[in-house]
C-alpha cells in the first residue's frame, strides 16, 4: 500500500514540478540577457521544419532506420556474446 501511495505523490510532484518550470520559463518576465533575442528568421523555420519532420517520421516509421543499423548492432551483439563464451 505505501509504495502505491509513494508512486502517486511522486506523479502528483513530477506534475507540479513540471507546470511551475513552464510557467516560469515561457510565461515569466523577460530578463536582460534575453531581451534582445530575435524570432527565427526563415532560413531557421526551414531547418526546424525538416528536422521536426525527420524525427515525426522516424517515430511513426522507423523500419528504415532500424534497417540500417542492424549489420552494426548484430556484430556488436556478436563481439559481445563472443566475450562472455570464452
Amino acid at each position: 500500500g505505501w509504495i502505491i501511495g509513494v508512486a502517486g505523490l511522486t506523479i502528483i510532484l513530477g506534475a507540479v514540478y513540471m507546470l511551475r518550470s513552464y510557467q516560469t520559463m515561457i510565461l515569466g518576465e523577460t530578463k536582460t540577457i534575453t531581451a534582445h533575442f530575435q524570432d527565427l528568421d526563415i532560413q531557421e523555420k526551414v531547418i526546424l521544419s525538416v528536422l521536426a519532420a525527420f524525427v515525426f517520421l522516424v517515430g511513426v516509421y522507423p523500419q528504415p532506420l532500424l534497417e540500417m543499423t542492424s549489420p552494426a548492432v548484430k556484430g556488436l551483439i556478436d563481439q559481445f556474446t563472443a566475450g562472455l563464451i570464452n
